[in-house]
């Protein structure tokens, strides 16, 4: 599909809209708009997508200092597949950062949020170690590395079940019913055939975003909420130690007092210290 650009009547530039192609045939909507020092790519949560109040708002605020590049996860919005909970995801992000190099020679910043979180962690470790992981992961053909990542909300494991709403995503997601409610309710197509069973041998599975954290060497930066609801701050702690056991000297941990979960509870203020943090790193 060719790019679409538009002039605003107040002179601001409108996204240009495109439709990327995943390494396996997904079609992956996506936009960009803005422009200055860096490209931010930014990976939605579970029930999000480019459209949703909280994931425009932030990148608004992203857009302060560089391009953003916003996409639909497979199996949400207006793009094509079934959503795999992280497990091909990370052929979605990297069709995107092959785009935002295409649009500027800017650093690429890969910013993931909850479940984009594990995504843009994966894709990092993928693109900077070739080879690593499992087999489940040498199926997932991605090549473009970014040049720093940052993660709202992650969670540290896959099949994590520990608080109310997980349990709950959980047994939604595990029944057809579960996954008609879901996909009513939140618009998002789930692929639970994707998934090889809770409990079966690591080979079989994909590195879980802890494992991942240990093999990133880019700048990366790890943020969560005091009152996040979705995953403790332990998970976050975890990131970080594995981060710094892999040899990253370039990994930071920010607990936010006050703060719940991902999109919905960034604020301009933690965005615009992102921005800072970005600054002094890749300055």
């Amino acid at each position: 599909m060719a790019d679409s650009l538009h002039m605003h009547a107040s002179g601001r530039t409108l996204p240009m809209l495109k439709t990327l192609h995943s390494a396996d045939g997904t079609k992956i909507s996506a936009e960009t708009f803005g422009d200055g020092r860096y490209t931010f790519v930014l990976a939605h949560g579970f029930t999000g997508s480019r459209e949703r109040p909280a994931v425009r708002a932030n990148a608004e605020w992203f857009s302060q200092a560089g391009r953003v590049v916003l996409f639909d996860q497979r199996g949400h919005g207006k793009s094509s597949g079934k959503c795999s909970f992280g497990l091909n995801e990370p052929m979605d992000i990297d069709a995107v950062v092959g785009w935002a190099r295409e649009l500027s020679d800017k650093p690429v910043i890969t910013v993931g949020f909850s479940m984009g979180s594990a995504v843009a962690i994966r894709h990092a470790a993928l693109t900077q170690n070739r080879g690593a992981g499992t087999a489940v992961d040498h199926a997932i053909p991605v090549q473009h590395a970014p040049d720093a990542t940052m993660v709202v909300g992650a969670t540290s494991q896959w099949y994590y079940k520990g608080t109310d709403v997980m349990a709950k995503l959980h047994t939604l997601s595990s029944s057809p019913l579960g996954r008609l409610l879901i996909r009513w309710r939140r618009g998002v197509t789930l692929d639970l055939h994707a998934w090889a069973p809770e409990g079966s041998p690591r080979e079989q599975l994909p590195i879980d975003p802890a494992e991942a954290a240990s093999l990133m060497r880019n700048p990366f930066l790890i943020v969560h909420g005091e009152l996040d609801n979705y995953f403790p701050v332990a998970h976050a702690e975890l990131l970080l130690a594995s981060a710094q056991r892999g040899g990253n000297i370039r990994s930071e941990l920010w607990v936010e007092a006050g703060m719940g979960h991902a999109e919905r509870a960034t604020s301009e203020p933690l965005v615009t210290r992102m921005i800072a943090w970005a600054d002094g790193q890749l300055g």
